[in-house]
């Protein structure tokens, strides 16, 4: 089977992208891309409180950091700085779009909708070594993104929290390990 080098991997997240935009513009049209400073203070917030959550679970919870450190191996390795951001951004965007964008309106556009998609994200992120500890952080982390979405109506703001959260966790992790991120 032919497989792409790691720094090939953001790819993925683009075709994923593309599909999310294409299966789900019905969806997403209704939405408001009207970016507000008030959505950037929420999406600053969110991703704040996500980073800061991260680093604290990271030093309290074993199988947590355990998944995160075989995951971020994976992936973070041996990215070139550059790719640092395709990794964070393209998988912010597209599981935004896909989780957010498309399920919440289509499934309850409430607290309902927010919690089942939070639950689908988090289940999804049971894989590429990690276990049920980061599928549970998961779920919290996509309710956070998808009340984020419900309270301003803008998919811009759980994207960019989303993308931040994503930069800020590998450039500190890279960083832990003596690399510049």
């Amino acid at each position: 089977m032919f497989s792409l080098p790691s720094p090939f991997c953001s790819f993925k997240w683009l075709k994923v992208s593309i599909y999310s935009c294409i299966l789900t513009y019905s969806c997403v049209i209704a939405v408001n891309f009207d970016f507000k400073v008030s959505h950037l203070a929420v999406a600053l917030g969110c991703a704040a409180c996500v980073s800061g959550a991260r680093l604290l679970l990271l030093q309290r919870w074993q199988a947590f950091a355990e998944a995160t450190d075989k995951s971020n191996q994976q992936v973070l390795q041996n990215l070139a700085p550059f790719d640092l951001l395709w990794v964070s951004f393209l998988p912010g965007i597209s599981e935004e779009l896909l989780f957010r964008g498309a399920l919440i309106p289509s499934l309850y556009p409430d607290w309902r909708g927010v919690v089942i998609a939070g639950m689908g994200f988090g289940i999804l992120h049971n894989s590429g070594g990690r276990n049920w500890s980061f599928a549970g952080w998961a779920s919290v982390v996509g309710i956070v993104y998808g009340f984020a979405f419900v309270q301003t109506h803008d998919i811009l703001v759980p994207m960019a929290a989303h993308s931040l959260a994503n930069l800020a966790s590998a450039s500190l992790w890279l960083n832990s390990r003596g690399r510049r991120g």
